[in-house]
């Protein structure tokens, strides 16, 4: 009678074991899934982004280009400019 007594013993701790660490895995399941949707929700935020961030990039090149034609115009009018002040200084 003894040994029965220690068997459903070691059963119900075995279960008490099983069930707590069936709980743990179960709350480490749902800190995942919601690992998952933010992943997912952030990926179609970038998806969503990608286009933008291209037309960005695209504005930005010809803006870069417009920049090195303005700065070299400036540098022909300075160019320009002095060399009419220097005809101008060497006239009579």
């Amino acid at each position: 009678m003894l040994v029965l007594w220690i068997v459903i013993g070691v059963l119900a701790g075995s279960l008490l074991i099983l069930a707590l660490a069936a709980a743990r895995t179960a709350g480490r399941l749902a800190e995942l899934r919601r690992a998952q949707r933010r992943a997912q929700r952030l990926r179609e935020d970038a998806d969503r982004l990608r286009p933008k961030v291209e037309d960005m990039q695209a504005t930005l090149g010809l803006l870069q280009a417009r920049s090195t034609r303005t700065t070299e115009h400036i540098a022909a009018l300075k160019a320009a400019r002095s060399a009419c002040r220097q005809r101008m200084d060497t006239r009579p």
